[in-house]
């Protein structure tokens, strides 16, 4: 794999518009936490969504470049990757349409996936870009989805040529028929289920990529691994919290898996359920040599929720902030695991 490089990153979240609001709220261990709009049984649901104030003029520029053809929450997930997207980008907006790697939702999550067609449309007008289809795609993954994006942006990306492609997240749960599906499975937090379950939540997170020599600066993208775990949540196989075992060692199969010098820091897929701890304890006992005690955890979970697809993204994003900061040394890992099968990992350091 040639050196990729994270040359930007943008977000949208809960506790901020745009990533460095977000990086700041997080740093300052900031949440915002409600009773969600659809209460289950008479009781609660913990959710943390992003203000209305905060999506109106998107969600109305989505809506009006798709009419109707796009539901509610596919409007709703256009204006976040939009205004993530923008937020990525900057002023400084390429001089050719985008090429877009997209992590959304599985559509076993009880959502309606919209067609790639249908959803470039919205999203390029929120950002005030254009997106070249022919060069996008959908990964309608879960939270996994991204490290598959990331995989097939190194295999694309050239270091002959000074391009770019974004890659990137997004989810929301701010939909009554897929809270009451979480809850009925209760795997939300509210009475009378908060012993085990998450916040439901929604964000929006994007890595601007590029394999150019000319970029250099940022975070480097040194490994990628991905394993379809037949154990997951949902899965015929027994779970026995192998999963994010394993895909940790496919990223230590290329070069980043010769060296021996222990993570600095991790993002974790923790999302307040049992069975990512789980998975998550084995991991540190098959590869202790690297995730050692003094190795850093982050799980920005705990301040925005479970932001499905767009979790690992939204950590990538935070690692990009805090790294070049000097907030966190690296290198630093990021995972997450879809309850349908996927998991990933991704390891980036300083350039």
């Amino acid at each position: 794999m040639s050196a990729i490089r994270i040359v930007a990153s943008g977000a949208l979240t809960s506790i901020g518009v745009g990533a460095v609001q977000t990086d700041a709220s997080l740093r300052a261990g900031l949440s915002r936490f409600h009773d969600g709009p659809w209460p289950q049984g008479g009781e609660p649901v913990t959710m943390a969504l992003v203000a209305a104030q905060d999506l109106a003029l998107a969600h109305d520029a989505a809506r009006a470049a798709t009419g109707t053809s796009l539901s509610p929450w596919a409007q709703r997930i256009a204006a976040m990757a939009g205004l993530a997207l923008a937020d990525a980008l900057g002023d400084a907006l390429p001089p050719s349409p985008v090429a877009l790697l997209l992590g959304i939702a599985d559509p076993r999550e009880d959502v309606a996936v919209p067609s790639a067609a249908a959803l470039w449309p919205a999203i390029a007008a929120v950002a005030g870009v254009a997106i070249d289809p022919a060069r996008s795609q959908l990964f309608p993954r879960g939270r996994a989805a991204i490290f598959e994006a990331l995989a097939t942006a190194a295999a694309r990306l050239d270091p002959r040529d000074d391009g770019v492609v974004v890659c990137g997240g997004v989810d929301s749960y701010a939909d009554p028929a897929r809270v009451a599906a979480e809850h009925g499975r209760r795997r939300t937090l509210g009475a009378p289920f908060a012993s085990d379950g998450r916040v439901l939540g929604e964000g929006a997170g994007m890595l601007v990529l590029s394999a150019s020599p000319h970029r250099r600066g940022g975070l480097v993208l040194r490994a990628i691994g991905c394993h379809e775990d037949p154990g997951c949540r949902f899965g015929t196989a027994p779970a026995r919290g192998e999963g994010l075992a394993e895909a940790i060692e496919r990223a230590r199969e290329g070069p980043w898996g010769d060296r021996t010098a222990p993570l600095g820091s991790v993002w974790a897929g923790l999302v307040g359920e049992s069975f990512e701890a789980k998975s998550w304890g084995v991991a540190c006992l098959r590869h202790r040599d690297v995730l050692v005690p003094d190795t850093v955890i982050e799980h920005i979970a705990d301040r925005i929720g479970d932001a499905g697809a767009a979790l690992a993204a939204l950590s990538f994003v935070d690692a990009h902030r805090r790294l070049l900061a000097g907030h966190r040394s690296g290198p630093a890992m990021v995972w997450t695991m879809s309850d349908h099968g996927p998991v990933g990992v991704g390891v980036v350091e300083l350039d």
